[in-house]
Parts: C-alpha cells; structure tokens; sequence
C-alpha cells in the first residue's frame, strides 16, 4: 500500500511537492522557502485539474498595455510585445502559469461588478507588476 495515493500518472509529481516540502520545513532562509513555495503551487496545479468556464476564459481575452492574451481552441495564451506565445495553464480560477516559463504567472483582476480590469504579473522573486486593461 502507497503513503500517498494518488493516480499513477501523477506519482511522480505528488513525490516532487512531497520532497520539496520536506526541504522547506528545514530551511530557514525566507528567499529559500519563497521559491520552495513557487515551484510547490506550479506543481500543485498540474495535480489538480482546475476547469474554468469558457466565458470566465473569454472573459480574459483583451490587451492590458503591451500584454496581451488571446483565447484560442479552448485555451488562453500570453504574449508580450512582439516576445514568444505562452499557453496559460490555469492554478485557480483568476490565476495562470505559462508553459515552459517557470519564473512568470499572471493574475487577472476584476472590479466589484466582475469585469476584467488589470492583468498582474507575478514573479518567482516575490516582485510584481500590473498592466490595466486598454482593449476587451
């Protein structure tokens, strides 16, 4: 019988989040235990699979300064400027990791009526920027 039961497909990733928990319930150094904390919620959310409607997804399609993030097949995408086209990989409803950039995710930011309006970037250094949104 398993420690922990989880689907086989994802028993690797489980053991991946188990042992870095273990690292930052050693670790005193806060920058440390930030990052254990990052790659712990990143790996989490490929766990869980987190089902988004498609009008909340379409709801964060638009332009916020020189970002940009265009709903596409079901999915959402991020690009800034004229840079690469990340897929959004959703961690909660508001809240996406970008495939194959580990260091970046964004947060979409709604007013008391519920209308997109400001796109935050969030960084694995704890730093953070926030772009209003100029086109729906």
């Amino acid at each position: 019988m398993p420690d922990v039961e989880i689907n086989s497909t994802k028993a690797l990733t489980k053991a991946h989040v188990l042992a870095l928990e273990d690292l930052k319930s050693k670790e005193n150094n806060e920058g440390v235990k930030n990052t254990y904390d990052w790659l712990i919620a990143s790996l989490n959310a490929t766990l869980n699979d987190i089902n988004i409607d498609t009008d909340v997804l379409k709801s964060y399609a638009g332009s916020y300064g020189d970002r940009k993030v265009h709903y596409e097949n079901g999915k959402l995408y991020y690009q800034r400027g004229v840079r690469q086209k990340f897929e959004l990989t959703p961690m909660s409803e508001d809240t996406f990791m970008l495939k194959d950039l580990d260091v970046f995710r964004i947060k979409f930011v709604k007013d008391e009526s519920g209308k997109v309006t400001e796109l935050t970037g969030m960084y694995d250094d704890g730093k953070s920027d926030t772009s209003e949104r100029t086109v729906e």
